[in-house]
Parts: structure tokens; sequence; C-alpha cells
């Protein structure tokens, strides 16, 4: 298949442009090995998911208005990327990085960002020291590789609150999906 496509800058709701997700921090180190998660970062989890929660349903639910049905369609040809064991592990979690960044931006400021990216790095961080361990690929995850296209397909209703409804769960079964995942032995 290739290596995935970045996408480029784009412009928020309130006129503000936000570089790529490929620029920001946190992504530069994919390619190192992930530090193995201490038993209070893995508690720490729970409290991730919960600031997710509270941030990304209400950002889903205003972008859902603002994407065009073009940018829909370029979010859509990243998804299948996400199963592809093909692709190295690093550029698995780019694009899913990429992804949910570009899914958010219309209506994320920097700040949400910065906010965001810490929880995203951490999360991402925990999985993937347990998957270099395993000798796993992203994308032989137990339960498979997110599903992402669901939160897409509610973006394509322009319904806010299918968006909103759609984020909860989906953050929500990914929660139990990492916590199931890492309480495994190796």
């Amino acid at each position: 298949m290739g290596p995935i496509p970045r996408l480029d800058v784009i412009t928020n709701l309130a006129g503000g442009t936000i570089g790529a997700a490929s620029d920001l921090p946190g992504l530069t180190t994919l390619s190192e090995p992930a530090k193995p998660p201490s038993r209070r970062e893995l508690a720490e989890l729970g409290g991730i998911f919960r600031m997710r929660r509270l941030i990304e349903p209400e950002l889903c639910a205003q972008a859902c208005l603002l994407h065009s049905d073009a940018d829909l369609d370029q979010l859509a040809a990243l998804a299948p990327n996400f199963a592809d064991t093909s692709l190295p592990s690093a550029e698995i979690f780019r694009a899913h990085r990429d992804f949910h960044f570009r899914l958010l931006a219309p209506a994320a400021t920097a700040w949400d960002f910065r906010v965001l990216l810490p929880l995203w790095d951490e999360a991402d961080r925990c999985v993937r020291a347990l998957l270099d361990q395993r000798g796993l690929h992203p994308a032989r995850l137990p339960g498979g590789a997110p599903p992402c296209s669901e939160l897409l397909d509610s973006f394509r209703t322009r319904d806010p609150e299918q968006a909103r409804a759609a984020s909860r769960h989906h953050l929500d079964m990914n929660a139990r999906r990492v916590r199931a995942f890492l309480s495994r032995r190796v």
C-alpha cells in the first residue's frame, strides 16, 4: 500500500491555522522504542480516557458541521491503513494520530491540542511499549484496529449529537480494550 500520506496545514473555526499533526510534538518520538509503563502510569490511563472524554466529544460535535465531504473522504482513505500489517508500527501510530487530529481540527484551537497531545502521547506510549514487549504489530491488537470509521460515519450525518455520542462510544470502547490488553500477562 505504501506510506500513509501526510495531511497539510488546516484552518480551524476561529480562522487560525494549525500545522499538520505530523509537525506536532510527540509524533517525532514514535520511531524510538517506548519505555515500558510503570504500574502508576497504567493506573493513570483511566484518568487519561476520562479527560479525553470531556474534550473530544464536544470538539466532534462542532467539527462534524465544519468538515466538507472532500475532507471526510480524505479521512476515510486513511482508516484502512490502521489494519495494514505491511506498514511499520510507527507509521500506523502516526496515521492514527493524524486521523484524530484532522477529525477535530476544524473546531479545535491550539490550546485544545496542547491539552490533548500529552493525553494521546501517554496512551500511545503505554500501548506501544506493551506491543513491543509482546512482539505485536499495532494492526494485530486484540479486537483489531481502532474502529474509526464509526466516528467518520457519524460526521457524515452532520448531526452534532450523533458525532458526540460516537466519540464517547469510541473512547469508552478503546478504554475497555486498552485496559483488557494491558492487564494480560506477557
